[in-house]
């Protein structure tokens, strides 16, 4: 609306995100300025006639607010949720090394799955620290939000298996030789499932409401976002602004 607006702007674009505790965060804004700036710094351009004309801007604001927002929506108790499309690291894999033993072995299956992971275009990084136990590892990588973790120790080998773990999901046994398969399709799945969830959160907690003492009522004790008809005009948005929490 004129009064939201960005001061100067003919219009303004924002997009409104619900976070868990049903509150909106403002993810980004765009603003269609005309000539109004460039009038006032005499910004010019020479037309296809030869002729200088001020200049039509427009300003878009996406900055890292939206990594704040992808974490407030998705994450959880165990720690950050991060949507395998916007992860730096996609794929963990985890060697479970046994002390005092040979873990060339289960070393050399996780960088021949590593490789696999890179041709099949995931990023991908292995934890073969032999000073933490699996547990720990696997707990670490959870905290930090790591999509997919897949697990490699001897038993597994001995039986050519690894093991999935999604970020959100059942644990499953996959054949070593179809990993570069069911990665991308764990990812996938993971992806959709993030979104679906958020999406149906959003759907079940906006609230299309036709009586403005009804909003009234319900504003004050619900969460969530509302949507109401408006006649477009400034006094009844003040209005509606003093008369509630809107």
């Amino acid at each position: 609306t004129s009064s939201e607006k960005f001061a100067g702007a003919e219009q303004t674009f924002c997009l409104e995100l619900m976070m868990q505790d049903k509150k909106a965060l403002q993810g980004c804004t765009s603003h269609y300025f005309g000539t109004r700036f460039a009038k006032a710094f005499d910004i010019k351009f020479q037309d296809r006639n030869g002729q200088l004309q001020h200049v039509y801007q427009t300003s878009w604001g996406l900055t890292t607010r939206v990594i704040g927002a992808l974490i407030m929506i998705h994450s959880d108790d165990q720690g950050l949720v991060i949507p395998p499309k916007a992860a730096p690291t996609q794929v963990m894999i985890v060697a479970i090394v046994q002390k005092n033993k040979d873990n060339s072995a289960v070393l050399q299956a996780c960088q021949q799955i590593q490789v696999a992971m890179k041709g099949v275009g995931i990023s991908v990084e292995i934890d073969d620290r032999e000073g933490q136990s699996a547990g720990y590892k696997f707990n670490e990588w959870e905290i930090a939000g790591i999509p997919l973790r897949i697990e490699v120790g001897p038993r597994d080998l001995a039986n050519e298996i690894v093991v999935f773990a999604p970020r959100v999901g059942e644990k499953t046994q996959v054949k070593l030789s179809d990993v570069a398969i069911k990665a991308p399709e764990a990812l996938d799945r993971l992806q959709k499932l993030l979104y679906d969830r958020a999406a149906k959160f959003l759907e079940s907690n906006t609230h299309l409401e036709n009586d403005y003492s009804k909003f009234q009522a319900r504003i004050e004790s619900e969460s969530g976002f509302f949507q109401m008809h408006w006649c477009g005009s400034e006094k009844c948005e003040a209005q509606v602004k003093e008369e509630t929490k809107a």
